[in-house]
């Protein structure tokens, strides 16, 4: 499945000497304001988070760089060998202060 099949109406936006990057937007409608909202986001790639225009988070260069390389694997006394494997991190925020009854 390609990207824009995934999240539709997805833009790709090139920059000069760069590859290419994904803008994703969502729009939603909230009847009332929740007491609470988290939103978790992973990805293999740098991300920047909006909410209503305003910024979710002051980080630059979230997150962390994933690991793309061969590593033993021990289970109990079974040692696996070296395989391939990766390590994606999950960043999670607090939103609810970035949210409006109505359109967001």
């Amino acid at each position: 499945m390609k990207y824009k099949d995934f999240f539709g109406s997805a833009k790709t936006l090139s920059f000069p000497g760069a590859g290419d990057s994904v803008l994703l937007r969502q729009s939603f409608t909230l009847d009332k304001i929740p007491a609470s909202a988290e939103i978790n986001i992973v990805g293999f790639g740098f991300f920047t988070l909006f909410i209503n225009g305003k910024s979710v988070t002051d980080d630059l260069f979230t997150p962390l760089n994933s690991e793309y390389h061969p590593r033993k694997i021990i289970i109990g006394d079974e040692d696996l060998g070296e395989v391939f494997g990766t390590r994606t991190y999950v960043c999670r925020y607090s939103v609810g202060d970035f949210l409006t009854e109505g359109e967001n």
